[in-house]
Order: structure tokens, then sequence, then C-alpha cells
């Protein structure tokens, strides 16, 4: 027969009050790269013809002068926000993504809040809080903005093909800092086939301005942290027997 010591130690964790949510504006910049990787890939296979010398500048350009993310009234009010930032011309077909302010959680038969999903620790791997997760439910819309001859139908037909395809990506992750550490959200656009490109174009009267604009449902993960810290108790019991 030998004997041995028995040790027990156990960790208390204990919040101190403060919580840290991560926002939408990451989910936002996510989708909107994610949009434009679908915009970037137009091409045109005969840019001379007169019908397609618009739409090939506007595929040539670079991401940044192509598509935005803001809220604006109208398209209009888009373009005013442009010239105000200093650019002198504007060219056009662009694109402008809106959020709908509001916010909404996910269904509960696809997606459950989940409690203590993990322990965030700093550099040193001191405890800083225990992390959550829910997934909301956002509205965006994509506005594609041209004059009357500049084929924006083009461009709303490459991206509801990309959003309907089952073979697209349309789960990605947008980054964000939570806690002092870099921390990913998935993202992933649902209700694809329900698209349409709607016109909300300006009265000819008023201006020959054309616009599309398509709707669509984005699931977006939200993490919360519960700061804290944590102490180990450890108990003595003293000589064991082992037979």
């Amino acid at each position: 027969m030998s004997t041995f010591p028995v040790d027990l130690t156990f960790k208390n964790v204990a919040e101190d009050g403060r919580i840290e949510v991560s926002g939408l504006t990451d989910v936002d910049v996510a989708l909107a790269n994610k949009i434009g990787s679908v915009i970037n890939r137009l091409y045109v296979s005969d840019p001379e013809h007169p019908r397609n010398k618009r739409l090939a500048d506007f595929a040539k350009r670079p991401l940044a002068d192509k598509i935005a993310m803001g809220e604006f009234d109208s398209p209009r009010r888009f373009l005013r926000a442009l010239m105000k930032q200093g650019k002198d011309k504007i060219s056009l077909p662009c694109l402008y993504i809106t959020r709908d302010p509001a916010i909404a959680f996910a269904e509960l038969d696809q997606y459950r809040d989940r409690a203590g999903v993990g322990e965030l620790c700093d550099s040193d791997g001191v405890y800083i809080g225990e992390v959550e997760e829910s997934v909301t439910t956002l509205a965006y819309m994509v506005n594609i903005v041209g004059w009357q001859d500049d084929n924006i139908e083009i461009i709303a037909l490459l991206l509801m093909s990309w959003l309907r395809h089952r073979h697209a990506d349309h789960k990605f992750n947008a980054k964000t800092v939570l806690g002092g550490a870099a921390y990913d959200l998935a993202v992933e656009i649902i209700d694809r086939h329900m698209m349409t490109a709607d016109n909300a174009s300006l009265p000819f009267e008023d201006d020959k301005m054309r616009v599309l604009s398509i709707g669509f449902t984005v699931n977006a993960q939200t993490a919360t942290i519960r700061y804290g810290s944590e102490t180990i108790a450890r108990i003595e019991q003293g000589e064991s027997h082992l037979l």
C-alpha cells in the first residue's frame, strides 16, 4: 500500500460588471468588400462598342471609385456627399450600400445564443473575461446609380446571379477587435432566391439618372465579453491511500 497527497484546485471567476459588445461597422466593411470582390469580376469583351464603352470604363476603375457605404436619403444626396469629399468629377455608374438601422435576432430554429463560448486572455495569458455569441439579422440595400445609357442592369444581373447561385461563397467573416484581441464574426447572406432589382430612378423631367436597388438580408454574428477576474483556489486533503 502506498500513500500520496491529494490536492484539489478550483477556478473561480468573478465578473466586474463591464460588458463589451462588438459593433456592426466591421460587418458593414466585410459585406462591402465581398460585394466589391464580385463587382470587380465584371468583364466586357467588346469595350469599344458604343453600348459597352462606359461599362468597360467602370470595370477598369479602382474599387474605391466604384462602391461606397453609408446612409443617404436619395441617390442625389449620395452624389452630393461624394462632391463634398472633394471629388470634382463623379464617374458613373457607381454603387452605394446602405444598412437599415433596425436590428433583429435570427430565428431560434437556425441559431441559438451561445453563452460561455470561450475565455479571453491577454498576451500574458491572464484571464480577461468570458465570451458570449448571438446572431443578428440585418437588412441591406445595394443601389446602382448611372445615367440613362450606362447599362446598369448588367451590374445588377452580375450581383443578382452571384447571390442566387449555390456554388458561390455567401458565407464570410468580418474582422473585428474585442478585448484588444482579433476576433472573427461569421456573416451569411440569406434568402438569396428572393432577389429583385427595384426601379428607384428619378423622374426624367428632373434628371436622366437611373437607379436599381437590390435588397437582401444578412445574418451576422455578434460577440460580447463579460469582463472579470479569475482566481485559483487550492484545497489540500491530506494523504490518500492506494491499495
